[in-house]
């Protein structure tokens, strides 16, 4: 069993249950100004969800390596791969313009390709997709900061949480623009897009 903490010093802290009950704590330097969010990456690749794949490699299914995307106060988001029993960057990328609140790695169920979201108080949300070894971001001005982004369990939906006490949530268009289908209010009010 393993366990990502991030802290205000930066840090990040991996955490693992051994077989004799014990716990292991490794940490390693994350972002300057702080941590501010960490999400595990799902424990299959899209991939391994095509017809394709599926019949091509059944002898060598072999799950990917332990992987997470870290966030933090210097604007940056951070992907992390474990190889050798260690974490390393893969890849870092100033993905805002101020503190990234949040960061959320999307369930792969039915996807094809890996998609994160972060969002910041610089207003914006980030839908990052993975083409070949590149993360391509469409951006979502929601005029509030942003505070916390959470996928559905399938990943159609993004659920995100704002500074004006509201909760949108968001939808990709078939053209890939990505559109808002509700908002819920403070008072719990529910008002539908069309």
């Amino acid at each position: 069993m393993l366990l990502g903490a991030g802290s205000a010093d930066g840090s990040v802290h991996i955490i693992q249950r051994k077989g004799d009950d014990t716990w292991t704590k490794i940490t390693y330097p994350g972002h300057d100004g702080g941590v501010n969010a960490l999400s595990w990456g799902p424990s299959t690749e899209p991939s391994m969800l095509s017809q394709e794949h599926a019949s091509s490699h059944l002898e060598s299914l072999a799950l990917p390596p332990k992987r997470f995307v870290s966030a933090g106060c210097d604007g940056k988001i951070k992907f992390w791969v474990c190889k050798e029993s260690k974490f390393e960057i893969t890849k870092e990328i100033l993905a805002h313009d101020d503190w990234v609140r949040d960061v959320a790695w999307c369930n792969n169920i039915g996807l094809v390709t890996d998609v994160v979201a972060s969002c910041s108080e610089d207003q914006k949300v980030k839908i990052w997709k993975r083409e070949k070894d590149e993360w391509l971001p469409k951006e979502i001005n929601i005029n509030t900061p942003a505070w916390k982004v959470s996928w559905s369990l399938v990943g159609n939906l993004l659920a995100v949480s704002g500074g004006d006490n509201q909760v949108l949530v968001l939808k990709e268009a078939a053209n890939g623009d990505w559109e808002r289908v509700s908002r819920v209010n403070e008072e719990g009010v529910l008002e539908q897009t069309n």
